[in-house]
């Protein structure tokens, strides 16, 4: 798992809000029929380090609080992100059509795309890579957070003009200006006053969705 997920927090906080406890002796058993096979064991996993390591979280930092279990066992996952994406709104039934680049670790993986009939989405290996090379990218957890990135950049572009576009677990959120950044950017002091307010809110835990920056 990559991460935590919407689905799992939910669960996780109907089991928590009737026992209190993060044991997952205790917990588990309200909810366990509910996660996919594949997830159960990680998620157990994850409550036990909650229990035995005091950590508990809400749904503004459950995310944060699963990639700090999973880097206690030494699994950092590479940053993925898209380029060159094209959502087709006309085309989206069950699921978002779209085209677009996927980049891990800033290497350019595979082309990704779906057909927005509701099927899977189909991964394509980049340019001098095989299927071997990206079949770790083929599972549900990459498909649920490529949709994950689609919306963000969606947010982003609605709002970016003339604000800071903030995300911090599901919650988004944003920092107005009377300017638009590209003005900003041509104004050194601006600019700067911009740099230290980005450097204050990611220290805050946010992470900024701005592509205009």
């Amino acid at each position: 798992m990559r991460k935590l997920g919407e689905k799992n927090y939910a669960l996780i906080s109907q089991g928590l809000n009737i026992t209190g406890s993060y044991d997952p002796n205790e917990t588990m058993f309200i909810f366990e029929e509910q996660l996919y096979t594949s997830e159960a064991s990680e998620v157990r996993e994850f409550m036990h380090w909650c229990h035995d390591n005091n950590k508990s979280f809400g749904s503004g930092n459950y995310e944060e609080r699963f990639s700090e279990f999973l880097k206690s066992k030494g699994i950092v996952f590479k940053k993925l992100y898209l380029k060159k994406l094209k959502v087709h709104e006309d085309m989206s039934e069950e699921t978002t059509c779209f085209s677009a680049d996927l980049y891990e670790g800033g290497k350019l993986m595979a082309h990704v795309e779906n057909t927005g009939k509701g099927g899977c989405t189909n991964f394509r290996p980049a340019r001098d890579l095989k299927y071997n090379d990206i079949s770790h990218l083929e599972n549900s957890d990459v498909e649920c957070e490529i949709d994950e990135i689609i919306h963000d950049m969606d947010v982003a572009k609605r709002y970016q003009s003339k604000a800071l576009v903030l995300k911090k677990g599901e919650v988004y959120s944003k920092i107005g200006f009377k300017v638009s950044i590209a003005q900003m950017k041509k104004n050194p002091a601006q600019y700067l006053q911009l740099q230290g307010i980005i450097k204050k809110e990611k220290a805050k835990g946010f992470e900024v969705l701005n592509t205009n920056l």
